[in-house]
């Protein structure tokens, strides 16, 4: 009896492992620029979203062509929205300097904000996120609706 409950309880360990959920396995094959324009779709704001020129990438993020391989960013091209959101590829699995990089340009934009100009678009900037999905940093400073459908648009393109 004793052998019987202890061979069931070293069964039970052994399949415990098998039991939790597999890591996800990230694509690296895909450009930023094939992301984005397929996140773009699932947002509110697309028609009023352009890609950013290389300079708003140089001079506004200051992303240092060393820490990403490709970066696409997508800002308002009319109307009077904060609406934003960008996709960088590191250049390798390590991504903690890119994410670094791009949370001090979300520091940086609301250390700017002057509070007296889109105040009802605060909220946007104030909850902006940034997180990593493989070998993708991703940012997005939008509305709770759109931030949510981005990133599982990118999840969902990302992952194979």
């Amino acid at each position: 009896m004793k052998k019987s409950i202890l061979a069931a309880l070293l069964a039970a360990l052994l399949l415990l492992p098998s039991c939790k959920d597999a890591e996800p396995v990230y694509r690296t094959d895909l450009s930023a620029a094939e992301i984005s324009s397929a996140c773009t779709h699932s947002l509110s704001s697309a028609e009023f979203l352009a890609p950013a020129d290389e300079d708003y990438i140089q001079y506004r993020l200051m992303l240092d062509d060393a820490l990403a391989e490709n970066c696409v960013v997508y800002i308002q091209n009319a109307g009077t929205s904060l609406d934003e959101f960008g996709i960088a590829k590191a250049p390798t699995d390590d991504t903690a300097a890119l994410k670094a990089a791009l949370e001090d340009f979300l520091l940086r934009r609301n250390e700017e904000w002057t509070g007296q100009y889109m105040v009802e678009e605060y909220p946007k900037l104030e909850n902006a996120e940034c997180k990593v999905i493989g070998r993708y940093v991703v940012y997005a400073i939008l509305s709770e609706e759109d931030k949510a459908a981005f990133f599982s648009a990118a999840e969902q393109m990302i992952t194979e």
